[in-house]
């Protein structure tokens, strides 16, 4: 689970959240996952190595 300010930073940068259900938002809020790479990590890779 995000805290509420970073839901609302994804939220204020999601042009379609306001075209979202009450349903379809409570399933984004309940499955967003914060992640952090170290950088140069190559993230578009099937075998991803070095989150945080």
């Amino acid at each position: 689970m995000i805290k509420k300010d970073e839901l609302k930073f994804i939220s204020s940068h999601l042009d379609f959240w306001d075209k979202l259900s009450a349903s379809e938002i409570n399933l984004l809020e309940s499955n967003i996952t914060k992640v952090s790479y170290h950088k140069g990590v190559n993230i578009h890779s099937t075998t991803v190595r070095g989150w945080t």
